[in-house]
């Protein structure tokens, strides 16, 4: 039953009606009103966004806040600036608060023996995100867990993975069906983008020159805006750099702005590619081209697979691949050709 089936049967208007079932104390309407109002929507069935909430939480849940705790692996230094993993917390705090939930965040810790992924107190749910090795899962006795990152796991765990290795694979691809043949990478040594970078290499039987490798980069768009400045230098020297592909946008955004300062045009003399699609690419000039990754989408999908699992939705295993989307920019490929 709609509010507009309770307004007719209750003669009054659905504004009325909206305003007395969120809220009983509205002076809207007479008590008689109200709790006639009340009675039709109860015999119906309908429920306010209050008892909503209350059959979300489940009737055994308190209303306070209760802790869910996710274990971060990053730098903790860099993460608050790391738009990948801040998004996927933002959606995890919005999903987890449906569930009466707060998540704690915490970071591993040095020991004698080594690190430590324990988490601060004892519990039965863990959310992990970041670096996570399968030999950190089987450290962790613990008996639900779900993993968000970017490729899959060994480990027997539940599990979202943005599908970004193929990503990579797929624009790189494109830029060597292109006819880009030196192609430049900017990222971090353990970067899941390389993978798919030099998978499409591979691919083609080519191979990746050495020197326009960056896997060392700095973290935000300060590492980007060096690298760039280098690969623009061997540019100079004669190395025929036609384009270059990053592992996030910040980065991609200081490669843009080391190509201004030198007055090299994008997308006409070096091309410009990136892995994220946040916003932020859209507010420079050229607008960057950037794989959208589902990171605030997969932060909440992995509350809700943890709470199905805990309530008994499902035993097995769940492996949850989301695509990604291309965020169409100027500075490179404005179609990506689908390689699998």
């Amino acid at each position: 039953m709609h509010l507009k089936d309770i307004a007719a049967e209750a003669g009054v208007s659905i504004s009325t009606v909206s305003r007395v079932i969120n809220n009983p104390d509205t002076p809207i309407a007479g008590p008689e009103t109200k709790q006639l109002i009340l009675s039709i929507a109860e015999k119906a069935g309908y429920h306010t966004p209050a008892q909503r909430k209350i059959h979300l939480k489940g009737p055994d849940k308190p209303d306070t806040k209760q802790v869910l705790y996710c274990l971060l692996v990053v730098d903790p230094q860099e993460y608050t600036h790391d738009m990948y993993t801040s998004t996927i917390m933002k959606g995890l705090r919005e999903a987890a608060a449906e569930f009466g939930y707060e998540p704690q965040f915490y970071f591993p810790v040095p020991t004698p023996e080594g690190m430590s992924y324990a988490p601060p107190a004892e519990t039965g749910s863990l959310i992990l995100i970041g670096r996570i090795t399968d030999s950190i899962v089987h450290q962790l006795s613990i008996k639900n867990m779900v993993y968000i990152g970017m490729y899959a796991l060994n480990a027997h765990i539940d599990q979202v993975i943005f599908t970004g290795t193929e990503a990579a694979q797929e624009a790189v691809t494109t830029l060597i069906q292109m006819g880009h043949k030196n192609i430049g990478f900017i990222g971090y040594g353990t970067d899941h983008c390389y993978r798919g970078f030099e998978d499409a290499f591979s691919l083609h039987e080519l191979p990746v020159n050495a020197d326009l490798l960056h896997r060392d980069a700095e973290s935000g768009t300060e590492g980007g805006f060096t690298c760039m400045d280098k690969l623009l230098h061997l540019k100079d020297e004669g190395v025929p750099v036609s384009a270059v592909f990053c592992s996030n946008d910040l980065l991609a955004m200081g490669a843009l702005q080391a190509c201004k300062e030198r007055n090299i045009r994008v997308p006409e003399e070096i091309n410009l590619t990136s892995l994220g699609g946040n916003q932020l690419v859209k507010l420079v000039s050229p607008t960057i081209t950037s794989i959208k990754l589902p990171v605030e989408d997969g932060g909440r999908l992995g509350v809700s697979i943890l709470f199905d699992r805990i309530r008994g939705g499902h035993s097995c295993h769940l492996k949850t691949y989301l695509s990604c989307g291309l965020e169409k920019g100027e500075t490179g490929p404005t179609v990506f050709i689908d390689h699998r």
